[in-house]
């Protein structure tokens, strides 16, 4: 479950225990990945299809959240053109992009997190997230510039599972995304952190943050089940994930030139 401390808890979201994904995904109706708490006391998203339409994490110029909503479809206009959803074409895929998040960057620029489902996909093909910077104006918003396959993305044509926005890990904001999949009983699921710098967003690295062979092992015993937690974090510097399970395993990244570096030795176990 991603969830942030003192946060708000938007309707349209769905937030279900990480056993339930998993059997989502066996069923082949979601992506399965393994949780994320990110305990930084900044409000969340979590979004267990990229189709869904969540509220903006973020208001912009009012508390309520019809308004704020429909300055996120206003900001989706001018970034692509027409209202969502929008079909795309990117690399010979169809992706139908919709709203989900808007984030003020400073001034009268914002950025705008939109994600792109591929309905066709197969198991070996992912979404698209997207972020676009637009600049408010006397005659409404325009377009800065966009980028394209940003963070963490899921198999079966899904965006990121989970994604989240904060400003407790550097001087710029964060956009944290979080993705995975199923393979031959083996869920994994991984995070990516985004800098949303004031020239555009910049891959700040990505970590395990989750894992469980619960569909390849009969045994109870052998079961391994382990969901990570960002608890704390000293910005631009460093952060720590903690992983539940029956290991208790504390993991530190810090801040290198160009993204975060794990201290140590890498303990959670990859598909």
């Amino acid at each position: 479950m991603l969830f942030w401390d003192g946060c708000r808890h938007p309707k349209q979201y769905i937030s279900k225990k990480f056993e339930e994904m998993k059997l989502n995904h066996r069923n082949h109706i979601g992506v399965a990945i393994a949780a994320i708490s990110l305990m930084l006391t900044v409000p969340y998203a979590a979004a267990k299809k990229a189709s869904s339409k969540p509220a903006s994490m973020v208001p912009m110029s009012a508390p309520n959240t019809q308004r704020t909503d429909e300055i996120r479809d206003v900001m989706f206009m001018a970034a692509f053109g027409k209202a969502a959803p929008v079909s795309r074409s990117i690399d010979e895929q169809e992706y139908s992009f919709s709203p989900e998040a808007i984030q003020p960057l400073g001034g009268d620029v914002f950025a705008l997190l939109s994600m792109g489902n591929n309905d066709l996909a197969g198991h070996a093909q992912s979404g698209m997230n997207a972020v676009h910077y637009l600049r408010k104006t006397a005659t409404g918003y325009k377009k800065v510039d966009e980028w394209m396959g940003i963070g963490s993305v899921g198999s079966f044509g899904q965006p990121a599972l989970r994604y989240a926005l904060t400003d407790k890990l550097g001087k710029n904001p964060f956009l944290i995304t979080e993705a995975g999949g199923t393979w031959q009983g083996y869920s994994c699921g991984w995070t990516s952190l985004t800098e949303l710098t004031p020239i555009g967003p910049v891959d700040r690295g990505m970590f395990a943050s989750g894992y469980s062979n619960s569909g390849a092992v009969t045994n109870k015993r052998k079961v391994v089940e382990m969901d990570g937690e960002i608890t704390s974090a000293v910005p631009d510097t460093s952060f720590t994930v903690k992983f539940s399970g029956k290991r208790k395993i504390v993991q530190t990244w810090i801040r290198g030139e160009k993204e975060y570096l794990l201290k140590g030795k890498e303990e959670i176990p990859t598909c």
